[in-house]
């Protein structure tokens, strides 16, 4: 996390190199996702890039239409297997107040990682009908 204190071209190259060495190791994830027990491995990067696909025999004796199934099913797995690698790598990037303010004010309706839930509002004691039990709409006319 940076100083809020530091001087902004500090802070600056604290980002950028912050954000360079996360997109570094970005590109080096490699999703993976299987199907028919293992014997079909598809691997798909971050980006949802097919990267490879590896069979084996029993594989062979699916009917052509399963084994497209199959295929899109381990591609699936794959590119959600990448996606959460990625969300444990930009945590740290997130974690960072600043940063975070300024993804904010950049897209302010993006729903960014590790978001603190806000909690529920409590009833005020001193609000009228705090002690009467629920109603439905119904009831409240």
């Amino acid at each position: 996390m940076t100083r809020p204190d530091a001087p902004f071209e500090d802070r600056l190259t604290t980002w950028a190199t912050k954000a360079e060495r996360i997109q570094g190791q970005l590109k080096q994830i490699r999703g993976k996702g299987t199907a028919v027990n293992g014997y079909l491995v598809v691997e798909a990067d971050v980006a949802g890039k097919l990267l490879n696909i590896t069979t084996d025999a029993p594989v062979t004796d699916l009917h052509h239409e399963n084994l497209q199934s199959a295929i899109l099913r381990a591609y699936q797995a794959a590119c959600a297997d990448a996606q959460k690698q990625a969300s444990v790598v930009t945590a740290e990037l997130y974690a960072d107040p600043e940063i975070r303010d300024v993804l904010r004010k950049m897209n302010p309706d993006a729903e960014l990682p590790g978001a603190k839930p806000s909690a529920p509002s409590q009833p005020d004691p001193h609000e009228d009908g705090y002690d009467e039990p629920p109603q439905t709409w119904l009831q409240r006319l």
